[in-house]
């Protein structure tokens, strides 16, 4: 893994750019963030919509009573965990996440992965 993945800052916006007009940055310690998810193609873009739709309904703060899978992706406790490890800058569970961060871990893993597992392609 390359440093880059070590921490949020890997998604700063340069100064002048925005990751989509309609949408206001996250501020982080005084750094203006980006949606990690708009840096992909269209495509997978639309795949990460679908993926968060048919997990959660878009629900930031969701969990599976079964599973204990929380957040928008429905990530298990071990994968955020993981994921933690090389960003610890993460709230501790997914539920506590905001946005950007849900799609940054999702993005870490996409990443890490070549591309989307099966059980994120569902329908999808």
């Amino acid at each position: 893994m390359g440093a880059a993945l070590v921490s949020l800052s890997f998604f700063q916006a340069p100064p002048t750019t925005l990751a989509k007009a309609d949408e206001a940055p996250m501020v982080a310690n005084g750094i203006r963030v980006f949606d990690p998810i708009t840096a992909l193609p269209p495509s997978v873009q639309l795949q990460f919509k679908c993926i968060a739709y048919r997990e959660s309904r878009n629900k930031l703060v969701d969990t599976n009573v079964v599973s204990g899978a929380q957040g928008m992706y429905q990530f298990m406790p071990e994968i955020w965990q993981f994921a933690r490890s090389y960003m610890p800058s993460l709230p501790a569970t997914p539920n506590e996440a905001n946005k950007i961060e849900q799609n940054a871990v999702a993005y870490f893993y996409w990443t890490r992965n070549h591309g989307l597992y099966p059980e994120w392609t569902d329908g999808c």
